[in-house]
């Protein structure tokens, strides 16, 4: 059985993580969260489902497992592999290390299949998203990622329902799932996506 990803790529404060919970929320049949540990400390808005949160100690018993893998200041991330017997398609966010740290491990399979989405919005609304987690100079460095994407998705909170955005992400994941970089459902989402990059 082939493993599927949807890997959203995208500077802070761009809407990664909220596109992957409506996603994950309002197509479960289509979508899954990709478990992801993390040596960070947990926010007070997360909750304790959201991460595996890991001691140095237990981040580096697990390390070789994990996919993904990179730092974001002093922290590592990694994120475990989709379950073989899993058919739905894994949402991982990933930063341009943990894509290259993706890529290779990807590169080495037979079994995978992934399309890169980029989300984003204009550098100054997501350095407003974002103030006092990020300086304006890191989110700045982080838009060279959308070079990596197959799709960019303009994220408008303002005008994009949630609705929309999973109707025409599931294309995507139907895509997926048909394993065909020709089918129609992925013409549609292309077509969509470039609707919403101005």
């Amino acid at each position: 059985m082939q493993q599927k990803y949807l890997i959203l790529v995208g500077a802070s404060g761009t809407g990664k993580s909220t596109i992957r919970q409506i996603l994950v929320n309002f197509n479960p049949a289509m979508f899954t969260t990709v478990i992801q540990h993390t040596t960070r400390p947990r926010r007070a808005y997360e909750a304790k489902d959201m991460y595996v949160f890991d001691s140095k100690s237990s981040f580096e018993a697990v390390a070789n497992k994990l996919i993904g893998k990179c730092h974001i200041k002093d922290y590592v991330y990694g994120s475990e592999p989709m379950p073989e017997f899993d058919n739905r398609v894994g949402v991982i966010i990933l930063n341009k290390e943990g894509l290259q740290d993706f890529k290779a491990w990807a590169s080495v399979r037979k079994d995978i299949i992934y399309r890169i989405v980029g989300v984003h919005r204009p550098p100054e609304e997501a350095i407003d998203a974002r103030v006092g987690e990020r300086d304006e100079e890191y989110i700045r460095a982080e838009y060279a990622i959308y070079d990596e994407a197959d799709y960019i998705f303009e994220n408008d909170f303002e005008s994009i329902a949630p609705g929309e955005v999973v109707n025409n992400f599931s294309l995507l994941g139907k895509a997926l799932s048909q394993a065909s970089e020709a089918c129609a459902s992925e013409a549609l989402f292309k077509e969509w996506c470039n609707g919403t990059t101005k």
